[in-house]
């Protein structure tokens, strides 16, 4: 078959013949044409090292004119990712793994037990004002964990989490409410300038270093080991511990802890010598403790969130009855 330039491709089908004969099938009304391969990335925050993970096999050709990959990883029409053609069994999915480039993860360590706190973190475009508890009544929502499911040819999984931890996700209002409280509602939407800056709001279910009932003491969670040279700490909260998941697997940093209710203690002992940046949730100890030191804490803390919303939903019920459509709120990372 000979050449055809640009626009004036041609698409024929041959009859396998030698010669072959060829019949005209379409024609392919466009100026440039692409073909490209991509691979199938796995790589997690679990990844050894930190280093990209590519699935053995996995990847695909892409043509200009919006073909589906032929191989390996691709999505669907629902766009979720799926397996198809060269990944067909498990060891192709976990074996050969090809380790390239970097993934960048500026604060993987922040918030386990035995590291220090790397520096505090301070987020940009937030706000340290709690959303008032009155106007949090009724709220629903909790945790979400983004984990990414391939199902393989054999039947079994390959499962990759696509958060370094979990984010949460609550709506606040969906309900009817006083004039002067969908005043201050609408009046703290003002002030944070929508989803422009983030502020404090109490989880209504998980707001304590301490299990439910107990009081907050200075030996409820983690806080880290001494070295002897590090002063500051990262305060986190453990989810799991003692249920086999492992040391450090469910710590969650906490950012914006409560001023007052900050207590530590070092092998045990309650101390007051430390400083607390509320902005950050990083307790500095006036002198860096001994190597070895058991370090724990406990507090009451905040979620840092923003809007998620660009308008508040009011309607007029009554003489002094406001209904309020749902209103989201997400936490803040970082």
């Amino acid at each position: 078959m000979s050449g055809q330039r640009g626009r004036d491709v041609l698409i024929r089908i041959g009859d396998g013949g030698a010669p072959q004969s060829f019949v005209t099938a379409a024609g392919i009304r466009t100026k440039t044409f692409r073909l490209t391969t991509g691979s199938a990335d796995a790589t997690s925050w679990e990844s050894a090292g930190g280093w990209r993970e590519l699935i053995a096999g996995g990847g695909g050709r892409f043509g200009g004119g919006g073909t589906r990959p032929c191989a390996g990883l691709r999505r669907n029409g629902g766009g979720r990712r799926v397996l198809a053609g060269q990944c067909d069994d498990d060891s192709r999915a976990r074996g050969g793994v090809a380790r390239r480039r970097p993934v960048r993860q500026s604060d993987r360590s922040a918030g386990r037990a035995r590291g220090s706190a790397g520096g505090a973190v301070h987020m940009s475009g937030f706000h340290e004002v709690r959303l008032p508890l009155a106007l949090a009544l009724g709220s629903s929502g909790g945790p979400q964990i983004a984990v990414e499911v391939v199902r393989l040819a054999s039947g079994r999984e390959v499962r990759v989490r696509r958060w370094a931890g979990s984010l949460r996700r609550w709506e606040i209002g969906g309900g009817v409410m006083d004039v002067a409280a969908a005043e201050a509602l609408a009046g703290f939407f003002e002030a944070r300038g929508g989803k422009a800056f983030g502020f404090r709001f109490r989880d209504p279910v998980d707001w304590r270093s301490a299990a439910s009932g107990a009081p907050v003491t200075a030996l409820d969670q983690p806080l880290g080991e001494g070295d002897g040279v590090t002063a500051a700490f990262q305060l986190v909260k453990r989810y799991g511990a003692g249920d086999g998941a492992g040391d450090g697997a469910g710590d969650r940093p906490i950012r914006k802890p409560v001023v007052g209710t900050v207590r530590v203690a070092i092998d045990g002992v309650e101390t007051a010598g430390f400083l607390l940046d509320s902005g950050a949730g990083v307790v500095t100890f006036d002198a860096a403790p001994m190597a070895g030191a058991v370090l724990t804490a406990g507090y009451e803390f905040d979620t840092p969130v923003r809007f998620d919303m660009e308008s508040l939903d009011l309607a007029l019920e009554g003489p002094r009855a406001i209904r309020l459509g749902p209103a989201a709120i997400v936490e803040l990372a970082g």
